[in-house]
């Protein structure tokens, strides 16, 4: 059961709740036929779930029972036939079919490959006997290969059972959504003349969290042009060139050289120095 299934189910069982819980101040809403269809998607969603679970287990069980039924063929009644043909049947023209099919060939293949070396070991079964071999060695073969079709055919079943459960939750969610609407349109008049009633039936009738609303986008401010002060000594004599790390008016961003945070604060520090000091000389000139 996904995670949308699962909070229908949850919002559901929150309803049923609150209307029984609220009963008299619902004119007995309990008892209408909507909240019948309700409670009927509560109990077809439960039931799914605990079938398309199951299934998915009992699924993952059938896997296992297939393995040990394909090993059980190969290596308990085909691998023996396979090797005692090889050292006793090499110039019969029917050795091919006796020979091992590669490991990793499909379930069924393989049940097909071990009815055609039954067959062509038929014709040779005294020899298979005489070399120690059970004198039903074939019905063996036979039984085993049948029995890893019935493996197949148990996890085929269950893979079909866990895909009806899963169509069954769909349409039971759906059904419940809907059912969901239709009673808060009845329900919605009879409390909105008590706003915590009406608070709390919002907030039981909510289906998981409030998805496919977005955040508030938070907009990036554009910084101020700041004026950043770059010092090289040349001959003793020190230069100032001013560095822009803010936009610029035709919208390009141009580069800043940033020294080291130390440097920085000494540098600006005695920029501004200098820049106080030439302002006061301009004044007093003036």
């Amino acid at each position: 059961m996904n995670a949308d299934v699962t909070e229908v189910l949850a919002a559901l069982k929150r309803v049923q709740t609150f209307i029984d819980k609220h009963a008299a101040a619902l004119d007995n809403l309990a008892a209408c036929g909507t909240r019948h269809e309700l409670d009927a998607a509560v109990t077809a969603l439960e039931q799914h779930s605990v079938g398309q679970a199951a299934a998915e287990r009992m699924g993952l069980a059938a896997t296992v029972t297939i393995r040990v039924a394909r090993n059980k063929l190969r290596l308990n009644h085909m691998a023996p036939i396979a090797n005692l043909a090889a050292a006793h049947l090499r110039d019969v023209p029917e050795l091919g079919a006796l020979k091992m099919p590669d490991g990793k060939i499909p379930s069924l293949q393989l049940v097909a490959v071990a009815g055609a070396m039954g067959k062509a070991a038929a014709p040779y079964a005294k020899t298979f006997i005489d070399a120690g071999l059970r004198t039903d060695f074939l019905d063996r073969l036979d039984r085993a290969a049948n029995a890893l079709v019935g493996t197949i055919d148990n996890r085929d079943a269950l893979i079909g059972a866990g895909t009806g459960a899963t169509r069954g939750l769909k349409e039971a969610a759906s059904i419940g959504r809907k059912q969901l609407s239709a009673i808060s349109s009845m329900i919605v008049p009879l409390i909105s003349d008590a706003p915590a009633l009406y608070a709390e039936w919002r907030a039981m009738k909510r289906i998981g969290s409030r998805r496919g609303q977005k955040r508030p986008r938070v907009e990036a401010v554009a910084s101020p042009v700041v004026d950043t002060v770059r010092v090289t000594e040349q001959d003793g004599a020190t230069e100032d060139s001013v560095v822009r790390t803010a936009t610029t008016d035709t919208g390009s961003q141009a580069k800043a050289l940033v020294p080291p945070p130390a440097i920085l604060s000494i540098v600006n520090a005695r920029s501004l120095l200098d820049r106080i000091l030439a302002e006061t000389r301009v004044h007093r000139s003036a």
